[in-house]
């Protein structure tokens, strides 16, 4: 429904109005802010390549024997304590996943980045014109 300029909006419509330009400040920050690291990722895979390779039968946690699931935490700096139990191949799987990952978070952030720079660029300058073709001359001009 359109409303001429003689009309008033229904008080319903300006509220709805407020609300939505109140939050708009919260999403435009959620837009330009950096993607969080993959932390729950890299667990989420440590602690699948843990299972498959039986690391939680061995572990210290009481819990991750009984469950048969790796609990761990961390998986650097000081890491879990089943890092002892983890074999060459789950480690090297473990480091080229986590290399995936991060290679994927490093591209979704460069991609984002872009689209904010440009998003960002085209907010302060005038739109474009369309670029001019330089008029070629006609065959009957250039034989002559």
């Amino acid at each position: 429904m359109q409303y001429s300029t003689e009309e008033q909006m229904p008080d319903y419509v300006l509220a709805e109005i407020e609300d939505l330009l109140a939050g708009l400040p919260q999403q435009l920050a959620a837009l330009f802010a950096p993607k969080p690291w993959p932390r729950a990722e890299m667990l989420a895979m440590a602690r699948l390549i843990a299972a498959e390779t039986g690391v939680p039968d061995l572990c210290g946690d009481v819990f991750c024997r009984r469950s048969g699931l790796c609990r761990a935490e961390t998986i650097g700096g000081n890491g879990p304590p089943c890092a002892e139990f983890w074999s060459d191949e789950a480690l090297t799987r473990l480091e080229g996943g986590l290399d995936g990952l991060v290679l994927a978070w490093m591209l979704a952030e460069r991609a984002d980045k872009s689209a904010r720079d440009r998003l960002a660029a085209r907010s302060g300058e005038p739109a474009p014109q369309a670029a001019r073709r330089k008029a070629m001359p006609s065959r009957r001009a250039r034989k002559r």
